[in-house]
Formats: structure tokens, sequence, C-alpha cells
């Protein structure tokens, strides 16, 4: 056990620096060595998990949270119908109250006969931990409602195969 000891001492160069034979003089070029090796292993060793680390947080930043990107764009100017649908909003301006996982949450005026989604967008959109499943994007709205966006419990969004 006193020469694994004294091994370890001598390779992490922990050892008093005394030099008592000539073998010791050849070995410490060796020792030398070990202990730069070491050190190096350690540095890349380190170096490697920061890097890790890194790439990890700016893919889990950047990752796809299954909200449809056009949800997610700020817009000013709502969505006059669905895509394929005709537009039957008429001029008569009504107000919603638009609350949960949207951007920007508050009361809204929107045109007669407009769906859920133009009140969403005009909050901003949905926010990335917003569940699109929760709610219905495709009714039409009245004057006085409020509109509840529910976010997903852990943050991730729900099945888009189950909407």
């Amino acid at each position: 056990m006193r020469r694994l000891t004294d091994l370890l001492r001598n390779l992490l160069g922990l050892d008093d620096g005394t030099i008592t034979s000539l073998s010791q003089v050849e070995n410490s070029s060796q020792r030398a060595r070990w202990r730069i090796a070491l050190g190096a292993g350690l540095v890349l060793g380190a170096t490697a998990i920061i890097v890790a680390i890194v790439v990890s947080t700016i893919s889990s930043l950047t990752a796809e949270s299954g909200v449809p990107s056009e949800l997610l764009l700020s817009s000013t100017a709502p969505v006059t119908a669905l895509p394929g649908e005709p537009s039957n909003i008429s001029g008569e301006e009504i107000f919603v109250h638009v609350v949960g996982a949207v951007q920007n949450p508050g009361l809204f005026g929107v045109h007669s006969g407009a769906r859920v989604i133009d009140a969403v967008m005009a909050a901003g959109g949905l926010v990335a931990s917003a569940d699109p499943c929760g709610i219905n994007l495709a009714s039409t709205i009245h004057d006085g409602q409020q509109i509840v966006v529910p976010a997903t419990v852990e943050g991730t969004p729900g099945d888009p195969a189950l909407c």
C-alpha cells in the first residue's frame, strides 16, 4: 500500500523533490511526462464536458416545440379566415379576453364572426409551452368571451397527431 501511495504522489508531483539515486534521476523525466499527460487528460475531459453542456443547451433552445410556427409568430393583423374557407367576417368589432399561453394576454378587438385563431394571433400567437390541442382554434367567438389557451404540464407540447 505504501508503494502505491508513493507512486501516486510521484506521478501527481506531490513528492518532496529529493533525488537519492540514479534510477530516480532517470525516472524523474518519465514522471514529468506522466504529470503532463495526466494534466492534459484532465483539461481535455473538462473541456469535453463543458462543450457537451453548451451544445445541449443550445440544441434545447432551438428545439422544435411542436407548435406550428405560424402560430408562434407575432402578428398584429388578425387572420381573416382559415385556409380553404370563405371569410364571413363583418365590419362590427367585438371584444374578447385572451389569457393563458399567449405572447401578450389581454383584451383585444376583433371583427364579428372571427375565430379563436384570430384572437390568439391578436395576442401575439402561442408561446412555446402552449398546448394547441387543448383549445379549438377554429371555433367562432362572440363578444365578451374569454379565451383560455392552456399550457402543457411540463412545457412540452401535446401530440399533434391527437389534435
